[in-house]
Formats: C-alpha cells, structure tokens, sequence
C-alpha cells in the first residue's frame, strides 16, 4: 500500500504520530444498509405476511431503508446547526427516539397504514419498537473487527467512536459486532452533532489533545465528516465503502484527506508511518 505519497503533495509538512483514532460508525464500521434492509424484509414477511416477490418487484425495502436514513441526516443536520447545545437529559433529542418517529411517519408515507395500523393495533406499535432497535444489531463490514484488533495490538493507538448514535445504541452495537473500542463517544455527550465543531473540538478536549489536535485521526466513509474534522485541525482518514458516498466524489482531489484506505487493516499501516516519520525527524536532529 502506497502511503508516503499522500504526503510528499505537502511539501515541508509531515504527518504527526497518531495517537488516537477516532471513528465514524454508521456506513463507515457497520453496513448499515444491509442489516436495516434485511430487518425491514424479514419484519414484513415474517411479521406481516406480505409476499417477498411483491417486495422484490416494488423494491420496496430498499427505498424505505434509504427514506429512513435520510431521515435521520436531516435530523443530525438541524441538530448540528443549532447554536444552543441540546441536553443529554433530553430524550427527544436521541437518535433512538427520532429513527421512531421517522419509523412511524414512513408508514404514512409509504402507504402501508393497511398492513401496519399502530395507531389503533398495540401489537404492531410493540412490532415497530422492536424494529426500530435494529439500527443497535448492525452488521460489521468483514476488516471492521479484526482491523480495529491489529490496530490496537501493533501500534498501542487508542480506538474510540465519534458517531452521531447515541451512547446505548453505540454500546448495543459494539457488542454486537463485536467491535472492541477503548471508548465510545457519542455526539450527544457535546450537545449537538457532527458537523458542528463543539463536536470534534469536544472529543479531543476529553482526551487532552486540544494542543495536539492533528494527533487525532477521524476515520470515516464519508466526505463531509472528514472537511469538518480537518477543520478543526485533526488529520482525516478516508475509507472507501460501497455506497457511502452517492455523489461519487473523488476523495483524491480533496485537500482535507489525508490517508485513503481501503480497509480498517490498513490503518495499522497508515499509523505505523506516522510514528516512523516522527522517528525520522528525531533520528536527523541527533
């Protein structure tokens, strides 16, 4: 894996050791447009009856699965373009609660009232809350958990999330992938959401690294995430993962990227070369 010329585009500038890597989660660690079109199709044959044929040919599924998360980018959005922090007490404001309500207002909009009547059926509002938890039962993409394994155990780097899920879901879904952080970090313990700089600027600040912020690494799948991360002074990751980034950017013509992967397993290496630059620089001063 070619790393070194990512940085030769900076002339002078050299990568800083990282010391702590923190993650995206949702796209980025765990597929979750697999998993969440997987629990829809299972709840709707199993739980409903409705044909599997029908919901191939309408591609149903897939198209409530992607309405449901973009759903939820529009609520981090208004969330993370509020000035005022939004309080952890406030159970509105999770992103459980609002993958509810999103939950509840597709089935108006997809017209699935007939099938799915929670309003005057208990039994089915009892069907959607379990449905709902299965944004906590995500499947990790195959280099999720033995990657962050090798990164810990070869470079000693500390692993944390830094995702807009909310704590407990983090913590269901690190269980249950098996994703073995040395610390879950929830935008909602900042008051806000990604894209809002109290988020990133909050997480290094928690971990003593305000006056180090490019020993911080964001990973994630996502573009956007990345230019805000490296906004704020931390060295930016970007992993490739089928679908994440609809609009097809090249994430090779961006200033804010620094490192491109194609795996988690290669951030072991991407870590190595940040200590051995550091090393280099210490050996020539001798």
């Amino acid at each position: 894996m070619a790393i070194e010329h990512v940085w030769k585009s900076r002339g002078d500038v050299q990568p800083p050791p990282i010391e702590v890597c923190f993650f995206d989660v949702f796209g980025t660690m765990v597929d979750w447009r697999g998993s969440v079109e997987g629990a829809l199709y299972e709840f709707l044959t199993k739980k409903k009856r409705v044909p599997g044929t029908q919901l191939v040919a309408t591609g149903l599924v897939e198209k409530f699965a992607e309405a449901w998360r973009n759903g939820y980018y529009a609520f981090t959005k208004s969330i993370s373009s509020r000035q005022a922090p939004v309080s952890v007490a406030d159970g509105n404001h999770k992103v459980d609660v609002e993958h509810r309500k999103i939950l509840s207002r597709l089935i108006h909009d997809f017209d699935l009232t007939h099938i799915i009547n929670e309003e005057n059926e208990p039994r089915d509002k009892q069907l959607l809350d379990e449905l709902n938890l299965c944004w906590h039962k995500l499947e990790p993409w195959r280099d999720a958990a033995p990657g962050i394994l090798r990164l810990k155990r070869e470079t000693g780097v500390m692993t944390a999330t830094l995702s807009n899920g909310n704590t407990r879901l983090l913590a269901d879904m690190a269980k249950y992938a098996g994703l073995e952080w040395d610390l879950i970090l929830s935008s909602e313990l900042f008051g806000s959401c990604k894209g809002n700089k109290v988020v990133y600027d909050g997480a290094l600040d928690l971990l003593s690294m305000s006056d180090r912020k490019a020993a911080g690494a964001m990973v994630a799948a996502h573009l956007s995430d990345l230019q805000n991360a490296k906004a704020r002074g931390m060295t930016t990751v970007y992993i490739r993962r089928e679908g994440e980034e609809p609009n097809g950017e090249d994430p090779n013509l961006k200033d804010y990227v620094d490192f491109i992967i194609d795996s988690i397993d290669e951030l072991t290496e991407v870590c190595i070369f940040t200590k051995s630059q550091r090393d280099k620089r210490l050996t020539a001063r001798l």
